[in-house]
């Protein structure tokens, strides 16, 4: 049947004859022939609608619950057989609506749309024959419209230079809070070396792909050029996109450029399409990310490109250990690594902080943590704990859509509709990325071996002994095999799936070799924590996948309601910032933060880095008096230790672990040495330096300070006088 719909759909298409004098005539006597199989031969064609109209009714249904309630009116421009409207029904009941306007200028597939209306008996849907480019809705005033679509009606129905003023004429119909959604191909020259802003990632086709799919729809009326495109995101905000490829047929070879675009009225009045002055495009950038308050606004690096196959989905420290030493007050600010975002999660959990700074300069990380977070925000535990316990989830290309896309950023979203793929049962999200590859690497090597049952009963154990038992004769001599812990720490591997560099080996290899340090690691804290219900990242690493009695806390019934609660207010204090950590304090006031976790973020530079003093210098700043930062380190005694104190922080080891040893420092217990390094607090009420200048002559200069940075600034001073402090 399906075939026969394709014969009669190339017949009309290549050979019937469509002449006519106008573009109505053309049409109708191109559509006559095919009306009734337009939607079976175009569904594989015409990809994004169904994604359009959910992204489109989830951030409708979203603003109406803050907005004030109006009429819910939708018109459908170029909408033919009303495909567009019967899918609709599906994401917001079509009886919700006051009012549906489907605007086509063919006669043949309006009938098929009245047909299909009929059948449902819908009566509040009106059929307007006339022309995309001028037609006019009865009884509509200006600012009415919830919701406009243009579903490939933008480059197929209207026309060079139409386009501009049906889009004029769309921003006066929209509401205040109306949206526009468009599905449609594009054609885009490959003119950057990387994504000048976020719209961009995966715009660019390359030179062949821009010039090919332009001539080839040329030769069906269809204009490719990027006019539309880029007026249309300069008339209106930029809510969500999505650039992808159609790979309907010989999915290697045949890849149609098509995107997804959700917008909105912009505030600021647009002058000229010529000369957008910068506080339009500044306030378009932040519109990418306004729907939440969570993600700051960051364009796209080079390194980016690089990062998007390098997600880290497990977060390898316990931050349960940060807590004890933290001693967060309502008042406490903390920045610390966003990693896979369990941490960050725990801290907004076990504290009131008055701000949460997360910082990666990856910027997938943060679009893990931003997905986690709308989950929370929006999804049942049963489905959390599943798409984050499990990895997997049904439909989760649905649920990002309906569900979470209104909770998540531009580019978030862009990045998780790209790789719906990660949650799917068959390739969770747990065997992704580096990481994911050193977990199939473990699950394979238990396979090859016959081990994977013993790694079952190591997590089912209910006593220390039994744990000790099946570790130590089934499990211990495969992992800390020396040729396997050669393999797993070579170079190439450990850079990029256990995210040790190699100025970080190096710190490591300092003290000792590799195999001692991954025996070290892992037993202790088999012989003293009981995986089955508190060793959730082992449970993670061996088996790929948690329990609901080992898990981040998040994942937990308790955590999960309370980050749920008062509509996610422990959430709110959440900003996540895609840069260096470096780069993020050069962007904070002085005395803003109380707290910084850094984890092992120094052991990354070389020792004779002069980064690393720097970086101090600024945490120094940017720390309130008697703030302090948390640190692990591979090392003993990593190297730097000494320039805390020559900036102005007394350090303190708050554990080590020794050669051998048997007490682990946490649960995880990947790292060797755990630090604290306050920032001296000052309580003088004034301070006198007697400066001896160059003659010999000496003098009292009081001054009056309330922090330490004060006296920096003192001690300045008296050097810019001539002398040397006493």
């Amino acid at each position: 049947m399906v075939g026969l719909a394709n014969i009669r759909m190339l017949w009309n298409a290549i050979i019937a004859p469509t002449g006519g004098k106008g573009q109505q005539e053309r049409m109708n006597n191109f559509y006559k022939g095919q009306a009734d199989v337009y939607d079976a031969t175009r569904k594989d064609l015409l990809r994004g609608r169904r994604t359009m109209l959910r992204l489109a009714a989830a951030h409708l249904l979203g603003s109406r619950k803050s907005e004030q309630q109006g009429r819910l009116v939708w018109v459908d421009v170029g909408g033919g057989t009303g495909h567009n409207i019967e899918a609709m029904d599906a994401f917001i009941p079509i009886d919700t609506f006051d009012a549906i306007y489907l605007v086509d200028i063919c006669q043949p597939l309006l009938r098929v749309a009245e047909e299909r209306f009929a059948f449902h008996r819908w009566t509040n849907i009106h059929v307007i024959h006339q022309d995309a480019a001028s037609f006019v809705l009865p009884e509509i005033d200006d600012g009415a419209i919830s919701l406009v679509t243009f579903s490939y009606s933008l480059t197929m129905a209207i026309k060079i230079p139409d386009f501009y003023s049906v889009l004029d004429r769309i921003s006066s119909f929209l509401a205040p809070e109306g949206l526009i959604g468009v599905a449609d191909f594009y054609s885009s020259g490959n003119i950057f070396q990387w994504p000048a802003s976020v719209v961009d990632v995966d715009r660019a086709c390359g030179g062949f792909s821009h010039w090919f799919w332009q001539i080839w729809f040329y030769f069906d009326n269809i204009t490719l050029g990027s006019q539309r495109r880029e007026y249309l995101e300069y008339k209106f905000q930029t809510v969500k996109v999505f650039n992808g490829r159609n790979k309907f047929l010989l999915r290697s070879f045949i890849r149609i450029p098509y995107y997804i675009w959700l917008g909105k009225l912009t505030s600021t009045p647009t002058r000229s399409i010529l000369a957008p002055v910068n506080p339009v495009h500044q306030e378009r950038l932040e519109s990418l990310f306004s729907m939440t308050p969570w993600r700051t606004l960051y364009s796209p690096k080079p390194w980016h490109v690089y990062m998007n196959r390098n997600l880290n989905t497990i977060t390898s420290w316990d931050p349960s250990e940060d807590m004890k030493y933290l001693e967060p007050g309502p008042n406490d600010s903390i920045l610390t690594v966003t990693s896979a975002g369990d941490n960050v999660l725990h801290y907004a959990l076990q504290a009131q902080f008055q701000s949460i700074h997360c910082v990666d300069t990856n910027p997938c990380q943060n679009h893990l943590l931003e997905l986690k977070m709308a989950s929370l925000k929006t999804l049942s535990h049963e489905l959390v704990f599943s798409m984050f316990g499990h990895g997997h989830v049904e439909s989760f290309h649905e649920i990002l859509d309906l569900k979470l896309s209104p909770y998540l950023s531009a580019p978030s979203y862009q990045y998780w509709r790209a790789n719906v793929h990660m949650f799917a049962s068959e390739t969770p999200l747990y065997t992704h990325g580096f990481s994911g590859l050193a977990r199939r690497i473990i699950d394979a090597l238990f396979r090859v071996t016959g081990r994977s049952s013993d790694v079952e009963r190591l997590f089912k154990a209910s006593t220390i002994n039994e744990q000790v038992y099946i570790w130590s004769n089934r499990i211990r001599s495969i992992i800390l095999n020396r040729l396997i812990v050669s393999l797993l720490f070579c170079r190439w591997f450990s850079r990029h799936a256990l995210k040790v560099s190699e100025n970080q080996r190096n710190v490591l290899l300092a003290e000792g070799t590799i195999h001692g340090y991954v025996k070290d690691t892992m037993d202790p804290v088999l012989s003293s924590k009981l995986l089955k219900d508190e060793g959730y990242h082992y449970l993670m690493m061996l088996s790929g996948h948690y329990s609901p009695t080992s898990c981040p806390s998040y994942l937990t019934r308790e955590g999960f309601d309370s980050l749920r609660a008062d509509n996610g207010k422990r959430m709110d204090p959440i900003r996540i910032y895609t840069d260096t950590i470096a780069g993020t304090l050069q962007t904070m006031s002085n005395s803003s933060i109380s707290r910084v976790i850094l984890m092992d973020h120094l052991d990354h530079f070389s020792a004779d880095s002069a980064d690393v003093e720097e970086m101090i210098q600024h945490l120094h700043s940017v720390l309130k008096p008697g703030g302090f930062i948390l640190l692990r380190s591979v090392a003993r005694t990593p190297w730097y230790i000494a320039l805390f104190a020559s900036v102005g922080f007394e350090s303190y080891c708050l554990k080590v672990r020794k050669p051998g040893g048997k007490e682990a420092l946490d649960h995880v217990n990947a790292y060797a040495s755990f630090w604290k390094f306050e920032k001296i607090r000052l309580d003088l009420e004034s301070i006198v330096i007697f400066v001896i200048t160059s003659n010999n002559a000496g003098f009292f200069h009081p001054y009056s300070v309330d922090d330490s940075l004060a006296v920096g600034t003192m001690l300045r001073d008296a050097r810019a006088s001539g002398g040397h402090q006493g």
